[in-house]
C-alpha cells in the first residue's frame, strides 16, 4: 500500500482534549467530552503551553529571526509584544555579524554612563508584563542593523475547534502532559486512578525528550555534483 504522501498532520484542540482525557480513561472511544469538563480543559492546556515558554529557547519551534532597523542616537527600543525574549543578538555592518554581549539587569544598571555613544557592544533585554524592550551599549551614533533570534509567544487556546501552536513532533508531548495536569482536577472522574503514575512517567519522558529534540550539535555539509 502506498504512503499517505502527506507531512501536515496536526491536531485541534477538542482533539488534545479528548485524547487527554482518553489516556486517563474519563472518556471512553466515541463518546463526546462534558461541554464543562472540556472547556476546564481547555484553559488549562491553555496555561500549561504559556508555562512551557518558560523554557526560553529551549522551545526550538518558537524561534524566528528577528532585524530590527536601529535609530542613530537611540538607547532603547520596544519591540513587537508577540516576542517573549531575544537572544543571540548580533550587529550587522554591510553583511558582516558581530555577536553582542547580553548584559543582565544588574549588570546593565552598573553601568556608570549609559548614556555614552559609540559602536554598541552589548545589550540588555527588559520584559514588563506588556511590553518586551532592549537597550543597546554604547548607544550607536548612526543607524545600526540589529539581527537576533526571538522567542515568540505562543497563541492563545481560545476555541476547541483551533489547531493547536505547535509542530506536529510535539502533538503526542502536549496531549500526554496534559493528561497529566488534569489529574488532580479530574481524579473524581477517572475510572482507574492507579494509572495516574504512568500517565505522569510517560509525560515528564516525553517532554524531557523534546525539550532537547533539534539541539544536536554537530555540521552537515553540501556540495554541488
Amino acid at each position: 500500500m502506498a504512503t499517505s504522501g502527506t507531512t501536515s498532520s496536526t491536531l485541534t484542540v477538542r482533539e488534545v482534549i479528548d485524547l487527554a482525557c482518553e489516556e486517563l480513561g474519563i472518556l471512553a472511544m466515541g463518546d463526546t467530552l462534558d461541554a464543562t469538563v472540556a472547556e476546564r480543559a481547555m484553559t488549562r492546556l491553555n496555561w500549561m503551553l504559556k508555562t512551557w515558554q518558560a523554557d526560553g529557547l529551549t522551545n526550538g519551534w518558537r524561534i524566528e529571526d528577528v532585524s530590527i532597523t536601529w535609530p542613530a542616537d537611540t538607547a532603547t527600543a520596544t519591540l513587537d509584544t508577540n516576542y517573549l525574549d531575544l537572544e543571540n543578538v548580533r550587529r550587522s555592518i554591510s553583511g558582516i555579524e558581530t555577536p553582542l554581549e547580553r548584559f543582565d539587569a544588574d549588570e546593565y544598571a552598573q553601568l556608570p554612563n549609559k548614556a555614552a555613544t559609540g559602536v554598541p557592544n552589548s545589550y540588555v533585554v527588559k520584559k514588563t508584563r506588556d511590553t518586551l524592550s532592549v537597550s543597546l551599549w554604547p548607544v550607536p551614533t548612526a543607524e545600526t542593523t540589529i539581527l537576533a533570534d526571538g522567542a515568540r509567544i505562543i497563541e492563545d487556546v481560545t476555541d476547541l475547534g483551533q489547531n493547536i501552536d505547535v509542530p506536529q513532533e510535539w502533538l503526542e508531548t502536549v496531549y500526554m502532559c496534559l493528561a497529566a495536569r488534569l489529574i488532580t482536577p479530574f481524579k473524581s472522574l477517572m475510572t482507574d486512578p492507579a494509572s495516574a503514575k504512568a500517565v505522569e512517567e510517560r509525560a515528564a519522558t516525553l517532554y524531557a525528550r523534546l525539550k532537547t529534540f533539534g539541539d544536536e550539535s554537530g555540521s552537515i555539509y553540501f556540495q554541488t555534483a
